[in-house]
């Protein structure tokens, strides 16, 4: 699953701060302003891998353990 990490500025307080985005309804690209005056300062990719939830690795640490003998 890919996400979107979105850095944005705001100069009315100077501060940075970041959203992360699923789909993207819009392209943020870098200087893009929006109706609020929030300036896009850096988009990142990320790609997420799923956790695999711990009784299903448990299981698979046992089922390797048991094929060695």
């Amino acid at each position: 699953m890919y996400f979107h990490v979105v850095v944005w500025y705001n100069p009315n307080k100077d501060s940075y701060y970041y959203r992360k985005y699923s789909t993207f309804s819009q392209v943020y690209d870098v200087g893009y302003t929006n109706q609020y005056g929030h300036e896009v300062i850096l988009v990142i990719d990320l790609l997420y891998r799923e956790k695999i939830p711990l009784k299903k690795r448990i299981l698979n640490s046992l089922i390797s353990f048991l094929q060695k003998f």
